[in-house]
């Protein structure tokens, strides 16, 4: 599968800026996920913690944080949103921030995902 990250204006990868900042421990566990979502496509979701959002924005959750995700179509999933989970809900500037992310991605590939 491919798996792309959410990119701004300026060309940063918000996904990997995230999991830089982590310990390494948890750093790892993170780009495990991603490795395993290119080589087994959404197969390696059924493993993961898990959760619908809005529409087909989905977070993976592990240790105490969160990447947001949406899958385009069976090839292509867009790594939108990741942040530290503070309570059992997702906040809502941080789903905000996700919701207008995937609405810059609707625009540019012509497909309603929210």
């Amino acid at each position: 599968m491919n798996v792309f990250h959410y990119k701004t204006k300026g060309g940063k990868d918000v996904i990997f800026s995230y999991l830089d900042n982590l310990p390494a421990e948890e750093k790892a566990r993170g780009l495990a996920i991603i490795d395993s979502l290119k080589k087994d496509g959404t197969k390696a979701l059924e493993v993961l913690d898990t959760r619908q959002l809005v529409g087909k924005l989905w977070e993976i959750k592990f240790s105490h944080h969160r990447i947001m995700y949406v899958i385009v179509d069976r090839n292509n999933m867009y790594l939108i949103h990741a942040c530290k989970k503070q309570k059992n809900k997702t906040e809502k500037t941080e789903l905000r921030k996700a919701i207008q992310r995937v609405k810059e991605l609707e625009r540019l590939i012509g497909k309603r995902l929210i």
